[in-house]
């Protein structure tokens, strides 16, 4: 599709031991839940990716998972919608997954933006905003996809790309 991955290797959380410090919730009967090992490998995998980008210096990048598929026509759509990204924006999903589609902002052909947008398969991160967004991702007590949701996306704007550039081939 006219992309040049850069593979990095994740942490499977179950395989290696990983067990969480801090519940991420808590039962009725004020019991502690905590994340399950594999979901906190996927929250390190991803803070990982993160970091590592930031460290390569380039002022954007995209962090997709292994199991997503990027439209067909990706090599001709994404350069349109790049150019319709607003400068104070700092991440845009490239995967459509909004859950609240009533609180809704057209912000361009292609941009939207959503009240609680969700996903994490397939970001486009300008530099400024992953760097800010590495220091608010912390502690990692909840999946990666909820860390942005309530850190990140109240601080840095993010839009996202309807209709999607990427798919998950696993859901």
């Amino acid at each position: 599709r006219g992309v040049a991955p850069m593979w990095i290797y994740g942490f499977h959380g179950a395989t290696i031991g990983l067990r969480p410090a801090s519940p991420c919730s808590w039962t009725d009967g004020r019991d502690p839940v905590y994340l399950h090992p594999s979901q906190l490998g996927c929250s390190l995998s991803h803070l990982f990716a993160l970091k590592f980008a930031v460290a390569d210096q380039p002022s954007e990048f995209i962090i997709a998972e292994d199991d997503l598929v990027l439209v067909d026509n990706f090599p001709y759509e994404w350069p349109k919608v790049r150019k319709e990204i607003p400068e104070d924006v700092g991440i845009v999903q490239l995967e459509a997954f909004p859950t609240e589609p009533i609180r809704e902002k057209r912000v361009s052909d292609r941009l939207m933006e959503y009240f609680y947008p969700w996903g994490s398969s397939c970001i486009w991160w300008r530099r400024e905003a992953a760097v800010r967004a590495i220091t608010m991702l912390r502690p990692l007590d909840r999946p990666y996809d909820q860390m942005l949701m309530q850190m990140v996306y109240p601080f840095i704007r993010c839009l996202t790309c309807v209709p999607g550039l990427a798919t998950p081939r696993t859901r």
